[in-house]
């Protein structure tokens, strides 16, 4: 990490005093940059999760909801909130738009391997895993 500064403060063309004070500015932009990209990981997760509450599966308004939550929390202003969501929810439609046949192509995949005549039991089998969109507690048997 200091080799960093060092290089910072050699390429900002800084002489004298302020050259000291370079790191400091440095360390601040750094700090802005992950915070500005923890917003937006929170956005999308937490807009994505509150959609699935809504739906009640990991579909694609799910992921609407977390490409609005994404944009909402990356604008920079609250003049750039309508452009910020724009652009995050057009490039996360196409985005599921493309994934979507690949997620059908494993789903379908994923049945057929199972067999057909196993009898279903009250407790999921041993290798049973939630799919996407799949609740857990359901999954299980705890709710109703």
């Amino acid at each position: 990490m200091h080799a960093q500064f060092q290089e910072a403060t050699k390429r900002s063309g800084v002489a004298g005093k302020a050259r000291d004070a370079v790191p400091r500015f440095v360390v601040q932009a750094a700090l802005q940059n992950g915070q500005r990209w923890g917003r937006l990981s929170a956005g999308f997760a937490g807009g994505r999760a509150l959609g699935q509450v809504w739906r009640g599966a990991d579909d694609f308004q799910a992921a609407m909801c977390g490409a609005v939550g994404g944009g909402v929390c990356s604008a920079t202003s609250i003049k750039g909130i309508p452009s910020s969501v724009a652009t995050f929810v057009v490039f996360s439609y196409f985005v599921e738009k493309v994934t979507a046949g690949s997620k059908d192509t494993a789903q379908q995949q994923k049945g057929a391997a199972r067999p057909a005549n196993r009898q279903r039991s009250s407790r999921p089998a041993v290798d049973a895993a939630p799919t996407p969109g799949q609740r857990l507690d359901r999954l299980l048997g705890i709710a109703s």
